[in-house]
């Protein structure tokens, strides 16, 4: 390899990349395509904090989800540290990958004065996320439209966010769903019989409002039929654990890596995805666990009105249900008195993942990700 194609990939991320499974699955995409990489990521003192390595760079701060997670302090000095960071190892990066707005932004300032090419991937809209209105929504989505401008390459998760954002030239665009990679053979997944409880099951970011998450709970301590398995970390983690410890049919395992999180999601019934529309973003959603349900063959439940609403109701994988406790608790006692609509459910979520996206990692991460990083990427006249 010569010395140009050694040089890395460089990540950006305003979050511990611990348990961020789509970030992982672009690295594992380009070891595999044998292209190196490297982390510059904001350490806030989580519990799914990564160790510094060869391969990360970390701004460390103990700003903890409990608390205002970006202050305009932090956040300014984070994206100085970024620019120093790839300004300091500027000859070895082939090109910057660039994690929503807040670390783009300094990526683009970078990248327009070196001429190293960059992506700029949207995990979410940086404006809806955090449902800002006003004079500053305006200025925000100018910023968005310049890092569109000056970016090679604009990665969304799903093609009905395309109205979401500024335009993307179709040239610049592509699609890379959250769709997770399996190593080895679907983890087992248990038969229910009907005197069993209702087993339900959350992997994510426990995030303070909007996810339905404490709805979730509170139905879970009223229904004796049923228990409710938590794996992730997040602002109402302390809540979470109050919760397991005055509700034994709580059980909170922390942050786990995704493999052994999706274990624990196969030994339950339904897994749980809630995306209330006080969130403007949610109607945009394209999160893991949707196409987690698929992978594990079991139903999920959702929120109606939002895309994977929609699909799991077409698709009849699950229930789709109002932002209410009451919602949540009649599709759960419909699904405890009705087992073999929960077998029937899990089936055809099963064979959707074979048809659909069972090599989608291949096919899409190795092949389409990585082609075009390399096009990208590539000294002229190569």
């Amino acid at each position: 390899m010569d010395a140009y194609n050694h040089k890395a990939i460089y990540f950006l991320r305003s979050a511990d990349i611990g348990i961020d499974s789509r970030l992982r699955r672009y690295q594992e995409a380009l070891a595999q395509s044998g292209r190196r990489y490297r982390s510059v990521y904001w350490d806030r003192g989580g519990p799914g904090k990564t160790d510094a390595t060869a391969a990360t760079i970390r701004y460390v701060t103990q700003t903890g989800f409990g608390r205002r997670q970006a202050t305009a302090l932090a956040f300014a000095i984070f994206n100085l540290f970024v620019l120093k960071s790839l300004w300091q190892n500027r000859k070895d990066i082939a090109a910057v990958h660039a994690v929503d707005l807040d670390t783009a932004l300094p990526a683009a300032l970078f990248c327009a004065l070196t001429g190293i090419p960059l992506v700029f991937d949207l995990y979410d809209s940086f404006i809806d996320s955090r449902s800002i209105t006003g004079p500053l929504r305006a200025a925000l989505d100018q910023l968005e439209r310049w890092v569109i401008r000056v970016a090679q390459m604009a990665i969304i998760a799903d093609p009905g966010r395309v109205a979401q954002h500024p335009p993307i030239p179709d040239h610049k665009l592509l699609v890379i769903e959250n769709v997770p990679v399996l190593h080895g053979p679907v983890p087992f997944k248990r038969a229910r019989t009907h005197d069993d409880p209702l087993r339900l099951g959350y992997m994510g970011t426990l995030e303070a409002f909007g996810r339905g998450i404490e709805d979730v709970c509170a139905v879970v301590e009223r229904l004796d039929f049923v228990t409710l398995d938590i794996v992730g970390t997040g602002a109402l983690e302390q809540r979470i654990i109050a919760k397991a410890k005055r509700c034994q049919r709580i059980r909170f395992h922390g942050p786990k890596e995704h493999a052994e999180g999706l274990k624990i999601m196969a030994n339950t019934d339904i897994l749980v995805g809630l995306y209330y529309s006080i969130i403007p973003n949610h109607a945009f959603a394209a999160p893991n666990k949707y196409y987690e349900h698929l992978l594990l063959g079991m139903p999920m439940l959702t929120s109606a009105h939002t895309p994977p609403g929609k699909k799991v109701s077409a698709n009849k994988t699950g229930w789709a249900v109002e932002d209410n406790e009451a919602a949540i608790a009649a599709a759960l006692t419909d699904a405890y008195q009705n087992p073999n609509l929960i077998a029937q459910y899990g089936a055809n979520a099963a064979a959707i993942w074979r048809t659909q996206f069972a090599d989608y990692f291949e096919q899409q991460l190795v092949g389409t990700y990585c082609q075009r990083i390399a096009s990208i990427v590539a000294p002229k006249g190569k």
